[in-house]
């Protein structure tokens, strides 16, 4: 068997020189009345128009000038590497000024204290880039994405899938968000299909409550 596991970028912590004349005023964002989550029975949540479409813009802007680097696959089998198209950056606590907002409020939408949320993963996708099916490691209880940029899917599959219907199909439209939880957290794996154009996604973490 081939193990390939993939090697982020080293955690910056609270780094705030990026383009530091913008403020993302995520905190203000009231949503839309038809903007009800999408619940799904395997603890899935998705809400489209998360932010403003203003709040992508700046958001795009910080990103632009963020520290992203070349992700590199590890085939330890081999004990070869493999870098990747796609480019990322991983922001550990405490987070630079300019994602805290987006921080709180995600913490609101999750209802946990905002320490928990205590990292960020950026990813860049270039045209025909995706990411294949896998699980996210470590305890983590919540995974929160933000999807930037342009429209992606997204599939997740249970370990065993004994039907196609057991696959779920997810079209992520720019300034919508996610939730993974209970069972498409833990049960599940989840994949990115390449897309047609360039597209950013920050994804957030809860650690532990203790």
């Amino acid at each position: 068997m081939v193990v390939i596991s993939l090697v982020y970028p080293h955690a910056t912590k609270g780094v705030n020189s990026v383009k530091s004349g913008y403020t993302v005023c995520v905190d203000n964002y009231q949503p839309k009345l038809f903007d009800a989550p999408q619940r799904f029975q395997n603890g899935l949540v998705y809400r489209p128009d998360f932010i403003t479409p203003e709040e992508e813009e700046l958001l795009l802007v910080m990103i632009e000038h963020a520290p992203l680097q070349p992700m590199k696959y590890e085939i330890k089998n081999l004990g070869e590497s493999i870098m990747s198209r796609r480019r990322a950056t991983w922001f550990a606590a405490p987070l630079p000024r300019w994602l805290t907002p987006l921080q709180t409020r995600i913490a609101k939408w999750l209802d946990v204290p905002r320490w928990r949320v205590g990292s960020a993963l950026i990813n860049e996708y270039l045209p025909g880039t995706g990411m294949g099916f896998h699980r996210d490691d470590g305890n983590i209880e919540h995974v929160v994405g933000v999807s930037l940029g342009t429209r992606a899917t997204m599939r997740f599959r249970p370990y065993e899938v004994e039907k196609e219907s057991d696959i779920i199909s997810l079209d992520m439209e720019p300034c919508s968000a996610y939730i993974m939880q209970g069972d498409v957290r833990w049960r599940y794996q989840h994949c990115v299909l390449p897309v047609k154009d360039v597209r950013y996604s920050i994804t957030f973490r809860t650690v532990p409550p203790s």
